[in-house]
């Protein structure tokens, strides 16, 4: 299961099932550390399993990226599962467009264990 509309705003955020797990991609400009927000943009990951005992979601796991697109206008596309054919492993994927003066680039990054 994969959310499948683009979304558009300051901050975005889209939901994947992988595992068994539920994967949030949120997609916001960055922030510094005592110096506020700044234009260069981050995408956090957070991992959620299901507590059968609590009966709720609880983070597993966080991560973040820097994407190098300052001043452009992105937005999550899609995010989905693919499996590498060299492994046979099922990973998640996210690509995010990437708007700068009419010009459209597309970032496409793989989520696997090693990140």
């Amino acid at each position: 299961m994969s959310s499948k509309q683009a979304v558009s705003s300051k901050e975005q955020e889209m939901l994947l099932c992988y595992n068994g797990e539920v994967l949030i991609f949120r997609l916001s400009e960055g922030h510094f550390a005592g110096k506020g927000p700044a234009k260069t943009p981050v995408l956090h990951v957070r991992r959620m399993v299901f507590d059968r005992r609590t009966r709720a979601f609880v983070q597993k796991s966080t991560g973040s990226f820097m994407l190098k697109e300052e001043n452009s206008h992105l937005k999550i596309m899609c995010c989905n599962c693919v499996s590498d054919f060299r492994t046979g492993i099922n990973l998640p994927y996210i690509m995010i467009q990437c708007k700068k003066k009419n010009i459209f680039r597309y970032v496409l990054l793989f989520l696997h264990r090693t990140n």
